[in-house]
């Protein structure tokens, strides 16, 4: 070979990751992906192959994949704290700001609270290792699955439209099962009573953070309620176009860097 292992991974690496940022990738393109991992599985440790498979598990910027509009939809009508308090062992959660909540890190191993969540943002940030997301990254993450994956598994947790792509029945319970638990109605609510407190007493009185968040405490209201009724959230669908290909709002920089 006239390049190093190193420089053709690399390159191979943003060749995809250009093409799936301009003109979106094509299943033809994910199989030579695919291929390029067999032909130099013996370098499973460098870098850029690790990149390479993670193209290939992260396959949602394909151009069959789905569209920005019903990624939106889907995020519009979920929430990401019954998911983190699903898999939460410990008591130690801490209530700070106005509906922000501190856990145990589920990615790392610590004592001391540091994985920080804000309902109404809807985000989650790990103070101790770094570790950021929204709910599909979450999901994805922690249950080890596939962006597809993980998207169609908060879709029916909320009775969404979905593309029905094969999810494990017993996530979707343990999923449903937290959002119906009497802790996730305990959190909220104690979000809630921070901010009818602090306003009382004259500190940020209903600042546009706090109407962002009696935002959310109603729309967590409307999920719990719509989950034990078994009907679909009062956010309306978006009217997203079936063609519209989604391809690079989810593709970070990382990686290229």
């Amino acid at each position: 070979m006239t390049k190093n292992i190193d420089e053709i991974l690399q390159l191979t690496v943003e060749e995809f990751v250009i093409k799936g940022c301009t003109e979106g990738l094509k299943t033809r393109d994910y199989f030579k992906i695919k291929n390029t991992l067999l032909k130099y599985e013996e370098y499973e440790d460098n870098p850029y192959y690790k990149k390479l498979k993670r193209i290939v598990k992260d396959n949602y910027f394909l151009q069959d994949s789905f569209n920005a509009e019903y990624i939106y939809y889907v995020m519009l009508n979920s929430s990401l704290l019954p998911f983190v308090l699903a898999n939460n062992t410990h008591d130690k959660i801490r209530l700070y700001s106005t509906d922000s909540f501190m856990f145990l890190c589920q990615f790392h191993n610590e004592e001391t609270p540091s994985l920080g969540l804000t309902n109404h943002v809807n985000l989650m940030y790990c103070f101790g290792c770094g570790y950021s997301g929204n709910v599909f990254d979450y999901v994805k993450d922690y249950e080890n699955i596939s962006f597809k994956e993980a998207l169609s598994l908060v879709a029916k947790v909320y009775n969404l439209e979905d593309p029905d792509i094969k999810v494990n029945k017993d996530l979707i319970d343990k999923y449903k099962q937290s959002i119906m638990s009497d802790k996730y109605l305990e959190l909220i609510e104690l979000g809630m009573k921070r901010i009818i407190d602090r306003s009382k007493k004259g500190v940020n009185k209903y600042d546009s953070s706090a109407y962002r968040a009696i935002e959310a405490y109603n729309k967590n209201l409307n999920q719990i309620h719509a989950i034990i009724n078994n009907i679909t959230p009062g956010i309306s669908p978006v009217h997203y176009s079936k063609d519209k290909i989604y391809t690079k709002s989810y593709l970070d920089a990382s990686y290229l860097e």
